[in-house]
């Protein structure tokens, strides 16, 4: 909120009124989803007369109706007052956008959220630090097994003549290694389950 008020230049009772009023868009982790919010302090503007702003409803109503149609041409609404020290929004495709597309908006992006957080608690989605964590670590412990392999290897190959007998040690001692790289990801996830 306050990294909202700073880049838009207002207070933060301003911001919080903001908030209070549902007139921000906040994503899962409670921040400020800006081009959204602006969108829609735009679209709940108040009128400085009482009753609301009707200058322009007719031409606003028959622009929605254009749009819905696909003829749309956008009249120029009359702004209202902006808050002190607020500075006016580029309006380039905002000043179009309704309402109940703003409101469409922030439930798609609640449900996207939802979504997101039933899929980690089901196990379905990790961090991606740990899936990195666990890439490094498998890459790691095939390296060790491979350089292992220099040091193990040459007395054995160095008693055998035949070729097709160094090449069935060699085929060994590599799915070997491979077997015990694929098999460390479920061996760490049991240690971690036991923990």
């Amino acid at each position: 909120m306050a990294d909202f008020a700073r880049l838009k230049g207002w207070s933060s009772q301003y911001v919080s009124q903001l908030r209070g009023e549902h007139r921000l868009v906040l994503d899962g982790d409670g921040f400020v989803v800006v081009d959204r919010s602006e969108a829609l302090i735009i679209a709940t503007r108040k009128s400085a007369t009482r009753g609301g702003d009707r200058t322009g409803k007719h031409a606003r109503l028959a622009a929605e109706r254009a749009e819905a149609e696909g003829t749309a041409t956008t009249p120029a609404e009359p702004s209202a007052p902006l808050p002190a020290g607020a500075t006016p929004l580029d309006s380039g495709g905002v000043a179009s956008l309704t309402l109940a597309d703003v409101t469409r908006a922030e439930k798609i992006e609640r449900t996207r959220n939802l979504r997101l957080q039933n899929a980690k608690e089901a196990g379905e989605l990790v961090r991606r630090s740990a899936v990195d964590a666990e890439a490094f670590r498998c890459a790691r412990q095939a390296q060790e097994l491979l350089l292992a392999l220099r040091d193990r290897l040459p007395p054995l190959l160095a008693a055998m003549s035949d070729e097709r007998e160094i090449g069935d040690l060699l085929e060994t001692e590599l799915r070997h290694v491979i077997a015990t790289i694929a098999s460390a990801p479920a061996m760490a996830a049991a240690e971690r389950e036991a923990a």
